[in-house]
């Protein structure tokens, strides 16, 4: 595995694929980033979509953040690297009570 240099901030982007996590891991690639080069960790349901630019992610991880077990095995081994969470991830159900409960478990379990 990759270890990352200990004065290098190491992001975490949860949500990765979205239209915010994009532009976020773009912005974090840039030779202008504050802080830079960073690291750039990115989690998401699904595989990379085709148009991604995976070169820009030092790894990629496909993850139910909603499954606390697969959540720790998975990220358990990164979490003394990771300076930097971004939070970017998001489920919209029937109500704001069931929005509210899994996102705060997704939340929770990373």
């Amino acid at each position: 595995m990759e270890q990352a240099n200990p004065t290098q901030p190491v992001a975490l982007i949860v949500g990765v694929t979205g239209m915010v996590g994009v532009a976020l891991t773009e912005a974090l690639n840039k030779p202008t980033a504050l802080g830079g080069p960073w690291t750039v960790y990115g989690v998401s349901r699904r595989p990379l979509p085709t148009w991604f630019p995976s070169s820009l992610l030092n790894k990629h991880m496909i993850l139910d953040t909603l499954n606390q077990q697969q959540t720790h095995e998975i990220l358990s081994p990164l979490s003394s690297q990771i300076t930097h969470v971004f939070w970017l991830a998001l489920q919209v159900n029937e109500s704001e009570q069931v929005n509210i409960s899994l996102n705060s478990t997704m939340l929770s379990n990373v």
